[in-house]
């Protein structure tokens, strides 16, 4: 009993050690300390007014920044480690936020929709994804085979997950003049693009990937707009409008730009940079787009690209591509031409044009050639969740209180770009040592390359829609009411 009030003596004297905040609290709860317990001890200089000094709490995070699931009780029972903790605190005067921000994950974005069996982890938590599912940082996406998935990130980019494929999303982040997103390929192929600042064409032709078809999101898909137009139009109208090839198409394509219009001016004064990576390959670009194939053990395939097809580009901020190797000490650096099909070697060392462009990549392009109810979906959703947090007159205890997100270059203007810097190094020479792990790991394993298994689920889905595109029921999809036609998206698009 004595050495248990002589600890208690020397932890909660208030003439041995300074206390803030959480101390006194902890004290006052359970009565440890009969006299009144103060916060400014006479040649501590401790202010009370100053303890949450440049603090701010993101949302969704407890007030108490104890993780009562993780704690160690012996470590946090030991008089020693108090100690040194507590030298470190009083050291630091912002080290509230900074475990704020260590402990915090943003949302990365949204899963649009997915077909067939898609899986988000969250370390060892599984949940299936599906429309809606919140992707936070450190997220790994995967798609089982004969499954494909639409992502669209909270900056407005959009991820085209294939069959087969895992990604990792790392981070995304934000100052007021860049946007920062980075993710990991761990295998298969995906399609990135980054929001760019155009208008769209109205093109008289159907979708060109109708296998996600009809979107949950219902006032995205083209036969919403179908509706819409004929409920406008007299009897003989309706007659004319029946024969239309593409209904629809010019109301939606309408609303997109729209949309597209009032959300650039969320962008003009701000780049979106990414930074993907494999193994053996790492990609940094801005404001343009990416496809990109990897098969653990072997080549990585890519194509960059700096606009759209169908789109009527009028960006004026910068763009470029610049692709890195693998190698301790390998600092080289390539600049990848637009539209052109680039191998690297299995060990990251150098990249080489194809010689010929597989068919197999060329038709994993044209699923993207038109797709404006994808675009659509994208404009709404910025409009709905994104609208606010790109928002430059947002200030950095808004954007953590409000919406969850940390305001880079705040207190250093270079911190992204420090930041990109140590990533770049970071990842070249862990992924080198990765290599070598997977060179003996898989070294029996035989390689597939990139092949139809990643495409044909879409490519039958797509068809077998454009085959039954004229049946009675999507005939007379123009005539149904609201809740007839939320009926239909829900029976034919599995939400």
């Amino acid at each position: 009993m004595k050495e248990i009030l002589c600890i208690a003596f020397i932890l909660f004297s208030p003439n041995l050690w300074s206390l803030v905040e959480d101390d006194v609290s902890f004290i006052e709860t359970f009565d440890l300390v009969k006299s009144d317990v103060r916060k400014k001890m006479d040649g501590w200089d401790v202010n009370p007014t100053e303890l949450d000094a440049a603090s701010y709490r993101f949302k969704g995070q407890a007030r108490n920044l104890t993780n009562w699931e993780k704690l160690d009780p012996y470590k946090w029972l030991d008089f020693n480690e108090w100690a040194k903790e507590r030298k470190l605190k009083d050291e630091n005067t912002t080290w509230r936020r900074r475990l704020r921000e260590v402990d915090h994950s943003e949302v990365v974005g949204r899963v649009l929709k997915c077909v067939g069996v898609c899986v988000n982890y969250r370390g060892t938590k599984r949940v299936l994804a599906e429309h809606k599912t919140k992707i936070l940082e450190g997220d790994e996406f995967v798609t089982e085979p004969d499954s494909h998935a639409w992502i669209i990130l909270v900056d407005g980019s959009i991820l085209k997950v294939s069959s087969k494929t895992s990604v990792t999303l790392n981070e995304i982040n934000f100052s007021k003049t860049e946007i920062l997103v980075m993710m990991r390929l761990n295998k298969g192929f995906i399609n990135f693009q980054t929001r760019i600042i155009g208008e769209f064409k109205a093109v008289n032709r159907l979708e060109s990937d109708l296998s996600f078809y009809p979107l949950p999101l219902l006032n995205a898909n083209r036969e919403y707009y179908m509706i819409k137009d004929y409920r406008k139009l007299n009897k003989k109208e309706r007659l004319e409008f029946s024969i239309e090839e593409n209904p629809g198409h010019l109301s939606q394509s309408e609303r997109l730009n729209e949309l597209a219009l009032k959300n650039d001016k969320l962008f003009e004064k701000r780049n979106t940079r990414f930074y993907i990576y494999t193994p053996n390959l790492s990609i940094e670009g801005a404001n343009s787009t990416v496809d990109l194939f990897y098969e653990p053990n072997g080549q990585a395939i890519f194509q960059v690209n700096d606009t759209l097809e169908n789109f009527n580009k009028t960006d004026t901020r910068l763009q470029h591509m610049e692709v890195t190797f693998r190698g301790y000490n390998n600092k080289k650096k390539a600049e990848p031409d637009n539209g052109v099909w680039y191998e690297v070697d299995p060990k990251g060392r150098d990249l080489e044009q194809m010689v010929t462009n597989l068919p197999e990549f060329n038709v994993s392009r044209k699923f993207l050639s038109r797709i404006p109810s994808i675009y659509l979906a994208r404009e709404l959703w910025l409009d709905k969740y994104s609208s606010k947090i790109l928002d430059l007159n947002l200030s950095a205890y808004k954007l953590a209180e409000l919406y969850g997100y940390r305001l880079w270059d705040e207190e250093k203007s270079d911190e992204t770009i420090r930041r990109l810097q140590f990533v770049k190094e970071f990842v070249r020479r862990v992924e080198t040592t990765n290599l070598f792990s997977l060179g003996k790991i898989l070294k029996n394993t035989n390689l597939t390359g990139y092949n139809k298994s990643y495409f044909a689920k879409a490519m039958r889905s797509h068809y077998d829609a454009i085959r039954s595109r004229n049946n009675q029921v999507n005939v007379l999809i123009r005539e149904m009411t609201d809740t007839e036609f939320y009926l239909w998206a829900v029976k034919y698009g599995r939400l």
